[in-house]
């Protein structure tokens, strides 16, 4: 993902500035991270990609389009938390359906919606996926269900006209169609769809029916879908809920209520008349037996409100009572019965013997009391027993029924209440029974994966739950060891509270913490975690602190909802009861419970899944802050792939060393390697274009020419071998890089004469080209020619003066230039024999050179196994080579702390000590090695003597603390990082040196290399076009 967006930045930073793009990509990372887990696999990794996809072709795109398009590609991402809990099956259906299938997937969807943003149609104030969906499809889902229940009504009503008759059959048809348009929007989609579909199915087996009774069977049906249309605020699940707790658990929910009821109309008993959905439970299941109602609740408060009002004030006290009497009248009817009545009579006893307490301790049980009864909302689904079995575990047996804990909350008292406005009954949970505590908290609660663990042979599903629980039980509690800290609680507080101090937060961050939603603390939490990818505190040990309680505050709750929550809870008490009565269960029941267990154990196994995406967008912070857990026995046999690839790249092992990275920090590698390929160059040219093979080589300078030959060959390989990333065949890290200047300036040294003679030859003598080979003036005979001839010109020259001609007479003026040409040719065989000896002379001190270079490289492979950045402080110890053992005493100290405490494991530590032992070893052959040692100091000692270029970037850099190695400016870099793709079918151009020659070869309108093709030819000159293009941009801009 990282990789797409990086290659994504440049073009747009082109286009609309560094600032917008640096803006819309920290959205749209942030918002990445916080795609539900079912799409993060699929469409999540392919929002980058399409990014970086559409980054290549906006070079004509204006920049309000490209911001449209930037903000859809936001949109998109952040609606798809809209549908979290569907699954992909079903969000694609959905598209294909809404789009007459056009779209298949998310991903049709997402490439349609930057589109419509390409030409310039903008969806603006809305992060719906409704609103996506029906912005690119255009239709409303409604629409689109009715063209499908309409068609399966239709061919119901041409099978029923047979049997009642076609005015029967299209009177029912269109009652039921108009009927499913009112029922509740939780319905549509699914229970209309069952509904037609068991309609269309009836239809084609009512031939054994009689007439009456399918017109029996159809006024249900149309009485039926009538009652959905008003549910009193009950969704799907409640429905069902109710349905179960009606009928004493014998139906499982709203399709056994509606076989049912149809099955009265088929016995002839008939429902004429319903108003409302309760009719309809109670026609098939009976009247249900009314529990006492709590009558007395507003007897009792009503009696002790004058008392409250002495204390709190008369409108105080009457308001703080409405409230109570009105939330204890919305508490869900399987707790309120009982419940409602508790309370109202604790508070009138409280009533009783409050006379001595302060007011406002009055008015927190009353505040308390409220809050407390506002959170039993949640608890619709769950029956009484259920739920004191939950507080039962989740206290360790302190309380035993939810009155109970509702005074044990009345008096827990805390240094900071529950920070959320509308705490909910788990944020209650919490506040009163502690958070986290430790791992014996969660072993003691009957969690799915344990009571499932004696079963996974019989239940295949139950090996997969037992990997990932498994793997969350292993990997939490690790963190949560490391990440407490009363300090970072502190500092959390403070910046919750608003009231940690300005002047120690960096000021980019003051509006962004002022902006926090206070009002929920889980969002607020999320919110501050995003924050924190970057260094928001001042101090960085601070910062780091706030990092371990922020995510340990997130971690610790993930943990608790995972095996201590109440849905997770719930599920657990369920399964045992299910186990146990499977043990004695036939075969076919025994059938059914094991489809119940399966349920809950894949519910369970969801909830997990949905976490763990939580704590991936986690882990990589706490990596970048510094916190490290035991991970190398966290292996995919054990473990789901999932869990592997968060760790797979983390190691603390990474954080040792980077100090040694310091010294080449502002070494400029390219500038150093680009002179030492520009006197290579030299050499080539002077090679290519002063030597012409047509002219016959004299006898006596075939041997000479072919020694000359051999030495710019070896010049030749040289070059083909250095690379800012490879020397020879050993690659060249960053850490490598200070090591490369010396071998590079240590080359040079011993091939400075050589440059020196050719260039200055190739100044003065630009011209000659068109003249002679050099190959002439490599001949001895050749040169006793030349001066004999010109004792001879010298000679006529004198008689010329003996005859009395003048000095600017014809004669004379073709003798002196005669004389002039001939004498500056004697300079050439000069050349050529200092070039000759130059070249009998270097080439076995070039060869050692290059083969003490690759002695050095291969050492420090070596050291890399220690550290990777460790060869980065080798120059330091370039005089005393045998001190740079200390470096390897120093690192595996460190090692051996982080082996000590587990966080890598014994074979990496004894990986490391043996690479320590092998290079110490290499160490002391080297200093016992009278030659090496020699190549060392000339080395060393020529370093600062020869300059090949200069070394430091001379651009002001900010003073900030960065990991980042600051690398030289080549303007090249980012045009082949930006066509390598469209490069890639010329294999000649795959590194960005062949990448800079050819460009070079086109800028100087120089021929190609044979090696290039028509079609390269051609694609090398449409790409330099378009980077000459926007150089010239830049500079009119500038």
């Amino acid at each position: 993902m990282e990789i797409f967006l990086k290659r994504a930045e440049g073009p747009f930073i082109e286009k609309i500035g560094e600032d917008q793009t640096r803006s819309h990509f920290e959205d749209l990372k942030n918002a990445l991270h916080l795609i539900p887990g079912e799409f993060s696999g699929s469409v999540g990794s392919e929002i980058p990609k399409f990014l970086f996809k559409y980054s290549q072709g906006i070079n004509e795109t204006s920049s309000g389009i490209i911001e449209g398009m930037l903000n859809h590609f936001l949109i998109f991402t952040k609606s798809l938390k809209d549908i979290a809990n569907q699954n992909l099956k079903q969000v694609n259906q959905n598209i294909i359906i809404r789009s007459k299938s056009k779209m298949r997937n998310l991903s049709d969807l997402l490439q349609n919606f930057i589109e419509k943003a390409k030409y310039g149609e903008i969806l603006k104030g809305s992060e719906k996926f409704e609103d996506v969906l029906s912005f690119v499809a255009g239709e409303s889902i409604e629409i689109t269900q009715m063209d499908e229940l309409a068609l399966f009504i239709k061919r119901s009503s041409e099978n029923l006209a047979q049997r009642i008759g076609e005015d029967q059959a299209r009177k029912f048809s269109e009652e039921i169609y108009d009927a499913i348009q009112d029922i509740v929007d939780d319905f549509k989609g699914t229970v209309d769809s069952q509904i037609v579909k068991f309609l269309f199915k009836f239809s084609q087996e009512s031939s054994r029916l009689e007439p009456d009774i399918i017109k029996n069977i159809l006024r249900h049906i149309q009485i039926f879908i009538r009652s959905l249309s008003d549910l009193g605020g009950m969704d799907r699940k409640q429905v069902d809920q109710e349905i179960i707790r009606r009928s004493k658990n014998k139906m499982g929910g709203l399709f056994e209520l509606f076989d049912n009821f149809l099955k009265k109309a088929k016995e002839g008993n008939l429902l004429e008349t319903c108003d409302n959905f309760e009719e309809i439970i109670t026609f098939v299941l009976g009247s249900e037996e009314k529990r006492i109602q709590f009558t007395d609740v507003g007897g009792f408060l009503k009696r002790v409100e004058e008392k409250y009002a002495l204390h709190l004030g008369e409108l105080k006290a009457q308001m703080l009572i409405s409230n109570l009497l009105e939330s204890i009248s919305e508490i869900p009817e399987q707790h309120g019965s009982y419940l409602g009545s508790d309370i109202a009579r604790f508070l009138t006893k409280f009533s009783e013997t409050m006379n001595d307490l302060e007011p406002k301790e009055i008015e927190q049980i009353l505040t308390r009391s409220l809050i407390f009864i506002r959170s039993l909302n949640e608890l619709s689904d769950l029956n009484q027993e259920e739920i004191n079995q939950y507080i039962i575990n989740r206290s360790k047996r302190k309380c035993r029924s939810l009155f109970e804990f509702y005074k044990l909350f009345l008096d827990t008292v805390r240094p900071t209440f529950i920070k959320s406005e509308t705490p909910s009954f788990d944020d209650i949970i919490n506040f009163t029974l502690g958070k986290y505590e430790g791992p014996k908290t969660i072993e003691e609660a009957p969690n799915v994966h344990a009571l499932m663990e004696p079963y996974r042979s019989e239940f295949p599903f139950a090996e997969d739950h037992f990997k990932w629980a498994n793997a969350i039980n292993i990997i939490i509690p690790r963190f949560l060891e490391i990440l407490k800290n009363d300090k970072g609680d502190e500092i959390l507080d403070k910046i919750w509270e608003n009231s940690y101090p300005k002047q120690d937060i960096i000021e980019e961050f003051h509006q962004k913490l002022d902006d926090l939603p206070r009002e929920d603390e889980k969002i607020f939490t999320i919110r501050l975690m995003n924050l924190l990818t970057r260094q928001i505190l001042k101090k960085k040990k601070s910062d780091k602190l706030l990092t371990g309680s922020v995510a340990m505050t997130i971690l610790a709750k993930i943990y608790i909802e995972i095996y201590g929550g109440r849905n997770s809870m719930v599920r657990a008490i369920k399964l045992k009861q299910l186990l146990k009565e499977r043990q004695f269960a036939q075969d076919e029941k025994r059938e059914k419970i094991n489809d119940h267990i399966e349920a809950i154990v894949k519910e369970d196994l969801k909830a997990i899944m949905r976490r763990v995406m939580s704590i991936r967008s986690i882990i990589p912070i706490l990596t970048l802050k510094g916190f490290y857990i035991k991970t190398f026995d966290i292996s995919e046999k054990e473990y789901p792939e999932l869990f592997t690839d968060m760790f797979k790249d983390v190691s603390p092992l990474n954080d040792i060393g980077k100090e040694y990275l310091e010294n080449v920090r502002r070494l400029n590698t390219l500038g150093n390697l680009s002179a030492f390929y520009y006197y290579i160059d030299l050499v080539r040219n002077f090679n290519k274009n002063y030597f012409k093979e047509s002219e016959e080589t004299p006898l006596d300078a075939i041997k000479k020419r072919d020694n000359l030959k051999e030495f710019f060959e070896m010049l030749f390989q040289l070059y083909d071998n250095l690379e800012l990333s490879r020397f020879f065949d050993n690659k060249i890290a960053a850490a490598d890089r200070l090591v490369f200047v010396y071998i590079l300036k240590y080359l040079y040294e011993s091939l400075k004469k050589t440059f020196d003679l050719i260039e200055n030859f190739i100044e003065e003598h630009v011209e000659f080209i068109k003249v002679k080979s050099m190959e002439f003036f490599l001949s001895n005979l050749k040169f006793k020619e030349y001066k004999m001839n010109i004792e001879q010109l010298q000679e006529d020259v004198k008689n010329a003066v003996l005859e009395g001609a003048s000095d600017d007479s014809e004669k004379m003026t073709r003798l002196k230039n005669m004389l002039k040409q001939q004498k500056s040719d004697i300079v050439k065989f000069t050349l050529m024999d200092d070039l000759l000896n130059e070249a009998k002379e270097k080439m076995p001190v070039l060869d050692s050179r290059i083969l003490f270079g690759k002695e050095l490289f291969t050492f420090l492979e070596i050291i890399k196994y220690i550290n990777p950045n460790l060869p980065a402080a080798l120059p330091k110890y370039l005089e005393n080579l045998g001190d740079f053992t200390k470096e390897f005493d120093k690192i595996l100290n460190k090692v051996k702390k982080l082996k000590d405490r587990n966080l890598i494991s014994p074979g990496e530590f004894y990986e490391i000590d043996k690479a320590r032992e092998m290079a110490t070893e290499r160490i002391s052959k080297f200093i016992s090695d009278e030659n090496f040692m020699n190549h060392l100091k000339k080395m060393r000692e020529g370093y600062d003597k020869n300059i090949l270029y200069k070394e430091e970037i001379t651009t002001p850099l900010d003073i900030v603390e960065t990991e980042e190695i600051v690398e030289e400016i080549n303007p090249l870099q980012k045009y082949f990082q930006k066509y390598n793709e469209a490069l890639s079918a010329v294999k000649s151009t795959d590194t960005l040196t062949k990448f800079m020659e050819s460009y070079q070869f086109w800028l100087n309108n120089q021929i190609f290399p044979l090696t290039y093709n028509k079609a390269e030819q051609v694609l090398l000159k449409i790409v330099f076009n378009r980077i000459q293009e926007e150089l010239n941009d830049q500079d009119n801009s500038a």
